[in-house]
């Protein structure tokens, strides 16, 4: 869909009342202008922040560091892990996950991954801290989109070592069984009906 988004000039507003979704009641006097963006709308497969402004500063009110929360909290339905630090964020990206929102105090703390600017916010330590799993913060916090997982059946082709758990629930149990997997050169670890969310923090 394409429309045009015309400008207005205000000539008076009074801004009252806040309301319980966080927006404001406004008296306004205003008139039209023959100016206006041209805006082409589409319907996206999901729900996607994208800023082609670097660093832009938010607080906790914002809806991107409200969806952030909400998946640390386990009640969101995005498919999303998240990775405190430069050495997991790599290691995570090699794996073939997708960067979804990444937060930082100072901008420098960015380093050479300038090709990820426009998914970067820049927040208060603050708010780091709430976002942190730790008790003090790294100076990246990323949350991203893991890669599509192989079918069952395809797992079970393969000759080697598997590792099945069987309603674990404990999430840093799970990852330390999955860290020490890995080290012994298990092919999958399998979470069976019943186990923790393989996308909890820990």
């Amino acid at each position: 869909m394409k429309d045009r988004a015309y400008a207005k000039i205000n000539l008076a507003l009074d801004v009252f009342n806040i309301r319980e979704n966080g927006y404001h009641d406004i008296n306004s006097i205003m008139i039209p202008v023959n100016f206006y963006d041209e805006l082409e709308i589409n319907i996206a497969d999901k729900d996607e922040y994208e800023c082609n402004k670097s660093f832009v500063k938010f607080n906790e009110s914002n809806s991107i560091i409200k969806k952030a929360v909400k998946v640390l909290s386990g009640s969101s339905d995005e498919n999303l892990i998240m990775v405190e630090g430069h050495k997991l964020l790599e290691e995570a990206l090699k794996s073939g996950a997708k960067v979804d929102m990444l937060f930082v105090e100072d901008p420098s703390s960015l380093r050479d991954k300038t090709d990820l600017e426009s998914k970067c916010y820049q927040i208060s330590r603050g708010l780091m801290r709430e976002l942190s799993t730790v008790k003090t913060p790294n100076e990246i916090i990323a949350f991203l989109t893991p890669p599509p997982l192989p079918s069952l059946n395809k797992v079970l082709e393969n000759h080697g070592v598997l590792v099945a758990l069987d309603r674990l629930q404990d999430p840093g149990n799970i990852g330390t069984i999955i860290r020490t997997s890995e080290a012994m050169g298990a092919l999958a670890v399998i979470l069976l009906e019943g186990c923790c969310n393989s996308n909890n923090h820990k």
